[in-house]
This record gives structure tokens, C-alpha cells and sequence, in this order.
């Protein structure tokens, strides 16, 4: 009786989204990719607003998948991340790097878009196939924002009047793929630990 009613609490501020459920966090995004049907970029949306004493601009806070943790190594966040990854620019002069986290990014998502069939997760699938970061210039909603893209600031996907993490599909295909690394951790650990 307990136990339930702290579930159904649970799932009330889950609800109101005063809390995240497992393998989403609040992430701060500065820039959106608007894409179209066949993965062109349409338009690239600043998301970040004035502070309230007006200073600075701040990124806006998005539920989206819970950040990967990285120190030195390649490992991609899904929906969203830095330019290196999401659009395989940077300005550090680390092309190699560059690619490879790219490459990174690409191979998660279409590993885990591939399987669902939506318009959103085509369409986010589209962008990561014919993304060639050679081709920026082809690009003009890019390369008028390309400098504040590579200065820093996370990058997610809108689609179709809402961001790519909000269609149900897609955030069934990131829950699954969660719940899976999670139950794989848990069993290497008990492994490992029981001998």
C-alpha cells in the first residue's frame, strides 16, 4: 500500500515533470536543428534567452536522454551533443577527433532509429546519413550560425513543429535501449562480483 502510493506519486511529479524518469535528464541545449522529411537541415533555432538581469544568454533546459559520461574518450550522447558530434565541426583544429566523434554519433543513431518507423526517426536517420561535414556550405541556415555552433553550446533536433525527443516512438526506441545497457550493467556486475 505504501510502496504504491510512493509509485503513483512517483509518476504524478514525472507527470508534471518536476523530476526525470530513469535515463532522461534536464540537459542544457543552445541551438536546434530544424530538418526536414529527407534530413536536410531547414533551419537552425537559438534557443538560449536573455538572463534576468539581462547580461548574458543561458540555454534552455530539455528533457532529453541522460548525458553519457566521457572524460578523454568518443562516446555520444543521443538526440543531441556538441557540434563535434552532432555535425562534426569544431574549431580546436582536432579534425581527426572530430570524425571519429562524429562517426560515433552517426553509427548510435541510425543503430537505434533504424528499427523505428516514424517520419521523426526517418527523417533524423536521413540527416545522419547525407551529413557530410565537407559540405557545410551547402547549408546557408548552417553556415550563418557556424561560428556559434562550434563555440560551444549543445545542439538538439526539431522536427515537424516539435523537438525530435518529444515523439513517442523515439523516446520508446531511447527507454528500450536504456533499460537493455542497464540490464547488461547489472549483469556484469553480479557476475563479477559473485564470480
Amino acid at each position: 500500500m505504501i510502496l504504491q502510493a510512493l509509485v503513483d506519486y512517483y509518476e504524478e511529479l514525472a507527470f508534471q515533470e518536476k523530476i526525470t524518469r530513469p535515463g532522461w535528464a534536464k540537459v542544457k541545449v543552445s541551438w536546434a536543428l530544424e530538418i526536414g522529411e529527407n534530413g536536410g537541415v531547414l533551419d537552425v533555432l537559438p534557443l538560449r534567452r536573455p538572463s534576468e538581469d539581462g547580461k548574458k544568454m543561458l540555454p534552455r533546459e530539455l528533457e532529453l536522454p541522460a548525458p553519457v559520461k566521457r572524460s578523454s574518450g568518443v562516446a555520444p550522447n543521443f538526440l543531441w551533443d556538441n557540434s563535434s558530434y552532432i555535425l562534426g565541426l569544431d574549431g580546436k583544429g582536432k579534425e581527426k577527433r572530430t570524425a571519429e566523434c562524429h562517426a560515433a554519433a552517426t553509427a548510435l543513431h541510425l543503430d537505434l532509429l533504424t528499427p523505428v518507423y516514424s517520419r521523426a526517426a526517418c527523417a533524423l536517420a536521413a540527416f545522419f546519413k547525407r551529413w557530410v561535414p565537407e559540405n557545410v556550405d551547402s547549408f546557408p541556415a548552417v553556415v550563418k550560425y557556424r561560428e556559434d555552433l562550434i563555440e560551444g553550446g549543445n545542439i538538439c533536433f526539431f522536427f515537424d513543429g516539435k523537438f525530435i525527443s518529444e515523439y513517442p516512438e523515439i523516446r520508446a526506441a531511447w527507454q528500450s535501449a536504456y533499460a537493455a545497457d542497464a540490464y547488461r550493467c547489472t549483469g556484469w556486475c553480479k557476475n563479477e562480483w559473485n564470480g
